[in-house]
């Protein structure tokens, strides 16, 4: 983070996934998730796995319709059908803002994290702005 950055990060949580793991197994639950990570990394290229089913993204950005526009596009991509056709993933996607939202790399995971937590309160499958939630 240097002065003159302007840079998203995008905290993504799939939904349901336990479901996945419980019906499918988790040999079933993995794949899902090598597949879930290439479709976000086929948008977003600086994404990494937190843990379990949990993802961030990093992207540098010039205007916040620029933002929604990926956001939908995350969304979209992730709700294609798994290669067996019978799961169909969803994600909630928090997204904060360098230098906007937080100024520290601890902040901005926790602020990003905070808005996908209201996306998942609000219904799931859906993305919120840290601005609009705090």
């Amino acid at each position: 983070m240097q002065q003159g950055d302007t840079f998203a990060l995008f905290f993504i949580d799939l939904d349901g996934f336990k479901k996945i793991n419980d019906e499918y197994g988790h040999d079933v639950g993995d794949r899902v998730l090598i597949e879930a990570s290439k479709r976000l990394q086929n948008i977003i290229e600086h994404t990494y796995r937190l843990g379990g089913d949990e993802f961030v993204c990093i992207k540098h950005f010039e205007s916040e319709k620029e933002l929604q526009n990926i956001a939908k596009n995350l969304m979209f991509n992730l709700t294609m059908p798994c290669k067996d056709g019978k799961i169909i993933l969803s994600g909630s996607v928090g997204i904060s803002r360098f230098p906007e939202d937080a100024t520290t790399a601890f902040d901005l995971k926790k602020r990003a994290d905070l808005a996908m937590y209201a996306a998942k309160q609000a219904g799931k499958n859906r993305y919120y702005f840290y601005k609009d939630v705090a």
